[in-house]
């Protein structure tokens, strides 16, 4: 009677319906010898079976992989120029061949961002700079907005996962050579008129 109690609560229900996608990826600690070793990558891993999940990891996503999204990160001096219905071109760090044309800005989130995606953190290598508060979260050290870009629905390289990180152009309005310069030396002297 108690296995089946047991058994039960190891069945995990999704709150939608959708396909399983695979979880963030979980860094390696940087220094194991100050900790246990804990297992890294996803629990899907050959390496990770037998491994210890603790309450609150995620063990997979459920959700449509033909509607993926990019979410940029645009520091609070450049959301200006940012608005919905630019067209955005994205290429992942995975590979340089191929470049995501034809995508357009969605929305642009109107309050800035609490805490730091994980995989683009300074904390775990990334190029956002980060610190760690209090309560072990990561924050950023500036203000950061996000605008969302749906990605194309067919994958024409395959390339296309959850949690990869790349650079994205977006072509905003043109400029004068003057507000150019003009926000140029605003940033480097540090005033604002």
């Amino acid at each position: 009677m108690q296995r089946r109690i047991d058994l039960e609560k190891l069945k995990l229900v999704a709150p939608r319906d959708g396909t399983v996608l695979p979880p963030p990826i979980v860094e390696k600690r940087g220094d194991e010898t100050a900790h246990l070793p804990t297992w890294n990558g996803s629990p899907f891993d050959p390496e990770n079976i037998g491994a210890r999940l603790v309450t609150q990891t995620k063990f997979c996503q459920i959700g449509d992989p033909k509607l993926m999204e990019a979410r940029l990160v645009i520091e609070q001096n450049d959301i200006e120029f940012v608005a919905p219905g630019q067209k955005v071109e994205i290429m992942l760090d995975q590979t340089a061949d191929y470049v995501y044309t034809n995508c357009e800005i969605e929305r642009v989130s109107t309050e800035d961002l609490k805490t730091s995606p994980s995989h683009i953190s300074s904390l775990h290598g990334g190029p956002l700079p980060s610190k760690m508060d209090a309560s072990g979260i990561p924050r950023p050290l500036n203000p950061i907005f996000e605008a969302v870009v749906p990605l194309p629905e067919k994958d024409p390289h395959n390339l296309l996962r959850i949690g990869l990180v790349g650079k994205a152009k977006i072509t905003t309005a043109p400029r004068t050579l003057f507000s150019r310069l003009y926000r140029y030396a605003a940033h480097t002297f540090n005033f604002e008129l």
